[in-house]
């Protein structure tokens, strides 16, 4: 019986791949085989499910992002421990990959004309592009988010295991207290319509 059970957790593993001639799709006159995509072969999505937690999940793309600088320029070496612009650079970074999978047609929208559609689940927010390429929630009234994205919270979707994870962490940060303290301080870097 354990037998079975190991045999049964090998084939159901995330990831383990196998490639049969049944796995792979010719492309029309070709004869050339690719894999079929998976929604795990982005990195950072299996890195997003994988991760149990919010300060992981950060230190990982983080520790991700500063070893992308090392191949890029390797004159610029940055040694030692992660700073807080390395964990803020993962958080920015986090958000446009939850962002582009959520988002992208507001995304595109605000890009090519400044606007979004009315009839869109987060048209009431003003939602606004900052520089670096993040929606955030513009204040009443303003027509695009300001140089400053001081109090200009990121969105993020209600139903995505981001804003599971950062809402866990708060929660545990601010000490178990109840949903309004969680929501007020979740909403000091973060908003989840």
């Amino acid at each position: 019986m354990l037998r079975e059970e190991l045999e049964l957790k090998k084939e159901t593993h995330v990831h383990s791949l196998e490639l049969t001639p049944d796995s792979v799709v010719a492309k029309k006159g070709s004869s050339k085989f690719e894999p079929i995509k998976d929604s795990m072969d982005d990195p950072f999505q299996v890195l997003i499910t994988t991760c149990s937690d919010w300060t992981r999940l950060r230190r990982k793309v983080a520790w991700l992002l500063r070893f992308t600088q090392f191949i890029k320029d390797k004159g610029k070496v940055q040694t030692g421990r992660l700073t807080v612009d390395d964990l803020n650079a993962a958080t920015v970074a986090i958000a446009r990959i939850v962002q582009g999978s959520a988002y992208a047609q507001e995304i595109k929208d605000l890009k090519s004309n400044g606007a979004i559609r009315t009839s869109s689940k987060i048209a009431a927010l003003n939602p606004g592009l900052d520089v670096q390429g993040v929606l955030r929630v513009n204040g009443h009234g303003q027509k695009r988010v300001s140089e400053s994205t001081m109090g200009r919270q990121i969105i993020l979707p209600r139903n995505h295991a981001v804003a599971e994870k950062i809402v866990r962490h708060v929660h545990h940060f601010i000490g178990h207290l109840g949903r309004e303290h969680v929501i007020a301080k979740l909403r000091e870097d973060f908003w989840i319509p």
